[in-house]
């Protein structure tokens, strides 16, 4: 009795279709929606916990100080907001009360976020060029003369066109999927908008599956696997 192997439901697998029976799989972070939700909804705690750090960083310039600020929890903040009213000026004062009773209100609607710190800077994708230097690097495609094909690149097998693709997209700014009769596309949006796509087919004339597309510059690039 034969059973049919279970997918995880965070993974999507993308069959070739050149009749190997080969595939490509991309695993999604299951957390990816919820970190999203929790980011937007500390957009304002995260500002104001900028504005106490630049307070405090005033009254204690050193490094060693500094580092430890970086580590407060919003509800630390709030605490050394309150302390240093007394010892700073009456503008900055004013200024520290406000931003204080702001991060309370906010903690007292949410008890959780008493323990939320500062938001590191998401990491920046490459940009166009920085794509285009990659591809320029890899080997060319030849036409059936031996003469290079104009932006047709090749890898040498699946897992190497697959770290090439988690190169170029690596700290992507969004993804979507689209589905046809044709096969499946992945495609990428970077930060620059540039757009790079991981496709389960190509043309029959070619068989070169699966496929990396972009575009640059208004130039079509192709990434295939090799025979």
């Amino acid at each position: 009795m034969e059973f049919e192997e279970s997918i995880p439901p965070n993974v999507i697998r993308i069959e070739t279709e050149d009749g190997s029976g080969e595939y490509i799989e991309i695993e999604f972070d299951e957390n990816d929606a919820l970190k999203d939700i929790n980011n937007n909804n500390n957009d304002e705690l995260n500002d104001l916990l900028h504005q106490a750090k630049d307070i405090l960083y005033e009254l204690s310039p050193a490094s060693s100080a500094q580092s430890a600020y970086n580590n407060f929890t919003a509800g630390e903040y709030k605490d050394a907001l309150i302390d240093a009213i007394t010892i700073l000026p009456m503008a900055k004062a004013f200024k520290a009360k406000t931003i204080a009773n702001k991060i309370k209100n906010i903690i007292s609607k949410d008890k959780r976020k008493e323990d939320i710190r500062i938001a590191k800077p998401k990491p920046k994708s490459l940009s166009r060029q920085e794509v285009l230097e990659i591809i320029n690097g890899l080997k060319k495609a030849l036409n059936p003369k031996g003469k290079p094909r104009t932006r047709i690149y090749l890898v040498n097998g699946k897992e190497e066109l697959m770290a090439l693709w988690e190169r170029l997209t690596k700290n992507f700014k969004s993804e979507r999927i689209e589905t046809s009769e044709k096969g499946t596309r992945i495609i990428r949006t970077l930060d620059d908008d540039t757009e790079i796509t991981l496709r389960s087919y190509s043309s029959k004339k070619s068989g070169n599956t699966p496929t990396i597309d972009t575009k640059i510059n208004g130039k079509d690039y192709k990434i295939h696997i090799g025979n």
